[in-house]
């Protein structure tokens, strides 16, 4: 990136959240796809143009924005190296970890959960609607609905490469991927999304 231009983008960035808050997301988009034209491989850039149409029910375009950010976001991490066998290990040390905490009462029901670590989210899924950024991801039949008809048995997904893009600390790190699993694992309780934020786990 040339000099200036992280700056540049943070001040873009700052007056479309601003823009976002006084009038929405279409707003927003007003000063975000002009720089598209400057930034075209700025994945965060993309995220955001996406981030906004999905809010405003345009899927098709949020859709080829998320694709563009699956795609940059690859190529980041191959050019970076992110994912490296030590930064796998400390997620899965603290995945199993947070799971072996939780309460008896919690914790066996969990007995036949997969836990899977994936880089990021492959791009049929995203294609699909699926957030590129996401941390996790439950799926199959939770407990409350055990004969729900699913082609997977019940496992929580954990996105590593997102997780450590978004949280290069290690302590910061160690305590997202905490909130993640709790996260996915009250999905597979029965939580809904919106109960998450009464369970402190957004």
């Amino acid at each position: 990136m040339e000099p200036g231009a992280a700056d540049e983008l943070d001040a873009l960035f700052a007056q479309a959240e601003t823009r976002w808050d006084e009038a929405g997301p279409r707003a927003a988009l007003a000063v975000l796809l002009p720089a598209l034209d400057t930034f075209p491989e700025e994945a965060d850039l993309h995220y955001a143009v996406g981030t906004a149409y999905e809010e405003l029910k345009q899927a098709r375009l949020a859709g080829e924005h998320f694709e563009r950010v699956a795609s940059l976001d690859a190529a980041w991490d191959g050019a970076h190296g992110l994912g490296s066998e030590d930064d796998l290990d400390r997620i899965e040390r603290t995945a199993v970890a947070a799971l072996a905490n939780l309460p008896p009462r919690f914790r066996d029901p969990l007995d036949d959960v997969a836990v899977l670590l994936m880089p990021r989210p492959p791009l049929y899924m995203v294609r699909e609607g699926f957030d590129p950024r996401a941390f996790g991801l439950f799926e199959g039949p939770n407990l409350l609905a055990p004969d729900d008809v699913v082609d997977l048995p019940p496992r929580i997904v954990l996105f590593a490469n997102n997780l450590l893009a978004a949280f290069p600390e290690a302590d910061a790190l160690c305590r997202e991927v905490e909130v993640t699993v709790l996260h996915e694992v009250a999905h597979y309780l029965g939580y809904e999304e919106e109960d998450m934020h009464g369970l402190g786990l957004e």
